[in-house]
């Protein structure tokens, strides 16, 4: 199933702040995001995200404030913000220990490959997938 942006807003509890990056590809507000590559341009070192695919959690770097197109600049919520995000499938619960996966989601890490990067402070809604997430 497709990730569907987020027409909510994406931070609830602004810890840390946001980063700026750039899409490599087309990202949703409230999609999982993980590094794509960083390169050396003059004095500036230019950092590159895409949405979360398989193995997501290598190189995860959070959650997406804004929907943008390939080569925008894209706000990135990372560790020590609280945020909303969707889950794939099923079955996640408040206190859950959580990993991206493809498509940007987040599921529960047990039986899950991935690092858990988060836990959810909701339980998931039956009806729109949307859960609340401390990222760590």
């Amino acid at each position: 199933m497709a990730f569907t942006a987020l027409t909510r807003d994406v931070c609830t509890q602004d810890g840390t702040g946001a980063f700026n990056f750039i899409a490599s590809g087309a990202i949703l507000a409230g999609q999982a995001v993980e590094v794509l590559a960083s390169q050396v341009s003059g004095n500036t070192d230019v950092r590159y995200v895409i949405a979360a695919d398989s193995k997501p959690s290598h190189g995860f770097v959070g959650v997406a404030d804004t929907t943008e197109a390939k080569g925008a600049m894209v706000a990135v919520y990372g560790p020590g913000n609280i945020v909303w995000s969707r889950a794939s499938g099923t079955g996640v619960a408040a206190g859950d220990r959580l990993s991206a996966t493809a498509n940007g989601e987040f599921q529960d890490v047990t039986g899950a490959s991935g690092n858990s990067i988060g836990i959810a402070l909701t339980t998931q809604g039956t009806a729109d997938g949307l859960i609340q997430i401390l990222l760590y």
